[in-house]
């Protein structure tokens, strides 16, 4: 299907549970892009957005990854990490589909690493990304971060679709 042949956004029902803990998904990983220095292009909790190959909304970087550069890969990897934290934080458990979520963001969190110029015997890689995994986790969990995040995931609710400018402001305040 052509973008233009696709049907009209509908409006988000925002009482919606579900979309309560997408939009702080969300927020986690424009937390932490901010918070690595990755900028934040623009975030959406629209599922129909065109290209986003996901239906729990998306969030684009400013900065690109760049093969080989292991500082990098780390940041990109926490940011990958920051959603599914935030969204545990919030629920305090795992369903299905967090649980999902949580698999599709620790695929990347890998995919980052294995970038990183190093050569990862498969257990050191699983090892790595449940360590960044883990001190993502605390970074999140932090009071002052918890609030950004909290902001944030609550404006996101308000507009459903946010450029960088607008999450910066935000998280400006904290």
């Amino acid at each position: 299907m052509c973008i233009r042949d696709r049907p009209e956004p509908t409006m988000l029902d925002k009482s919606d549970d579900k979309l309560r803990r997408i939009a702080f998904h969300e927020a986690g990983h424009c937390w932490m892009m901010v918070t690595e220095g990755l900028g934040v292009k623009s975030v959406s909790l629209r599922p129909d957005m065109p290209g986003t190959g996901d239906n729990r909304g998306e969030t684009l970087p400013e900065k690109s990854m760049e093969e080989g550069n292991r500082g990098l890969a780390e940041k990109f990897a926490r940011a990958a990490l920051a959603g599914s934290a935030a969204e545990q934080y919030l629920m305090g458990a795992w369903d299905e589909g967090g649980l999902q979520a949580s698999a599709y963001d620790t695929g990347r969190a890998r995919s980052y690493m294995a970038m990183s110029g190093s050569e990862w015997k498969p257990e050191a890689l699983e090892y790595y990304v449940q360590v960044l995994s883990n001190s993502t986790m605390d970074q999140i969990t932090e009071p002052g971060a918890w609030h950004a995040i909290t902001s944030l995931a609550y404006k996101l609710l308000e507009v459903e679709v946010m450029s960088g400018e607008e999450v910066n402001r935000i998280l400006s305040d904290w």
